[in-house]
């Protein structure tokens, strides 16, 4: 997770007393960065589950007037990104004044992980993975919890060290390669019809390829349903 720095708040209407406080009462910082963060803390929980939240640091030369009501938050209409949100407090006192609190949003969790490069097209083995913790809410593309939904797989591009495996970028283990013999077998409750053929491209269990019946010469779609056995509608 990457650690927020201190930031500069953005004060959107401001008295001037706010700034010139003098000897007035001033506004506790922490409570406002905890009423950012008990805002922040509840929307993650609607939307996304356990979350950690972090509130960014206060600009110490900020003196806002001590809130005579409640402070109340609410989402910057700007803030996009699920991870980094911008939340606003706001006083509606006697003297009113609003600013924004940067805050950053994690949702962790363990997730598998190359832990070695795996080059396009090989069979992904127990020492090429290992689980190690992201932040969930960014990995819009998928990802796996369990080592064993990933081992078996085959890579479908060169992938990184250290990168989150996604389900998009391995695929079944071909158990038919491109040009090899296979056995086409067209099947139903009352027929079963097995004869040869060539494979005119490689897949894994499932599926579909083109193969060529070795006699007739006809293309046909086929799906994977063995070693060297595709299956066909009769």
């Amino acid at each position: 997770m990457q650690r927020l720095h201190a930031a500069v708040l953005s004060v959107l209407t401001l008295s001037p007393l706010a700034v010139t406080a003098g000897e007035d009462a001033i506004q506790d910082p922490e409570s406002i960065r905890e009423t950012a963060r008990q805002f922040a803390a509840g929307m993650a929980a609607v939307e996304r589950g356990a979350a950690r939240v972090e509130v960014g640091a206060l600009d110490r030369r900020l003196r806002l007037p001590e809130c005579d009501k409640p402070l109340s938050a609410f989402l910057s209409p700007s803030s996009r990104n699920a991870t980094r949100q911008s939340v606003g407090v706001r006083c509606e006192g006697t003297v009113p004044w609003s600013l924004y609190v940067p805050v950053t949003i994690d949702r962790p969790g363990q997730v598998v992980v190359t832990s070695r490069p795996v080059p396009r097209g090989q069979t992904v083995t127990d020492e090429d993975v290992r689980l190690a913790e992201r932040d969930l809410g960014t990995l819009h593309r998928g990802y796996f919890t369990d080592l064993e939904q990933a081992i078996g797989q085959r890579t479908e591009r060169d992938l990184p060290a250290e990168e989150v495996l996604v389900p998009g970028n391995v695929g079944k283990p071909n158990v038919i390669k491109r040009g090899a013999g296979v056995t086409i077998l067209a099947a139903d409750e009352l027929l079963d019809v097995r004869m040869g053929g060539v494979a005119l491209a490689s897949g894994g269990l499932g599926e579909r390829i083109r193969v060529r019946n070795a006699s007739s010469k006809r293309e046909l779609d086929a799906v994977v349903v063995g070693d060297g056995l595709v299956q066909v509608s009769p």
